[in-house]
This record gives C-alpha cells, sequence and structure tokens, in this order.
C-alpha cells in the first residue's frame, strides 16, 4: 500500500517501524544512563565504605594503619599492600586517597 503526505510517497509499515526503532533507540538511552548512574552511585559509596573501614581501624586514632591495626579484616587486609603505596607497613590516609582514586575514580576520599 501506498500513501502520500502531500508531496512524498511513503509505503506501508515503514513509518511504523521508524517509530519503533525510535522508541527501542530511547529505551536503549534511559537504561544506559540508569545504569552509568548506578555505577557511580556504586563507586562512590564504595570508597567511602573504605574510609569509614580505615577510620574504625585507626585504633590509636593517628591516622595511620599499621598492618597490626587492620590484621583480622578479610577486605582491608587483602589489599594493603596494594594501598601501602611505599611499602613502609603503613597506610597513610594520603595513600588511601590515592588508592581510592585510582580504584574507583573517586578524586578524592571523602573527609570524616
Amino acid at each position: 500500500m501506498i500513501q502520500t503526505n502531500g508531496t512524498h510517497a511513503i509505503r506501508g509499515p515503514a513509518p511504523l517501524i521508524v517509530i519503533r526503532f525510535a522508541i527501542a533507540v530511547a529505551c536503549a538511552l534511559c537504561v544506559t544512563a540508569s545504569f552509568a548512574t548506578d555505577a557511580d552511585d556504586y563507586l562512590r559509596r564504595a570508597a567511602q565504605r573504605d574510609v569509614a573501614m580505615f577510620d574504625a581501624l585507626d585504633r590509636d586514632k593517628d591516622g595511620h594503619l599499621t598492618i597490626e591495626e587492620v590484621r583480622g579484616n578479610i577486605d582491608l587486609e587483602a589489599r594493603f599492600n596494594d594501598i601501602d603505596i611505599n611499602r613502609d607497613g603503613v597506610i597513610t590516609r594520603e595513600e588511601l586517597t590515592r588508592y581510592i582514586a585510582l580504584r574507583y575514580g573517586v578524586a578524592s576520599a571523602p573527609t570524616r
């Protein structure tokens, strides 16, 4: 079936296909934006969790974590050497901030 819109001929179901395609593209963009927001939110929460863990494990409140303070915390103990950049056996808040920036893409660790 051929329809006309005054100047151009429009063939049968083609307009319906274009509309369906446009709807599918719009839905895909919405879903992608939602996943990006969820991923960013997850990374921000993970960074905050690391900072809170640092503060909780810093028992003497000197702003440093030693391996002794971390021992028993499976999560942070497993990553201790990754965070301890200079391998001096101590994680400083600066080292944690750098680790968070590299690992989660967060510019800096949230403050206490």
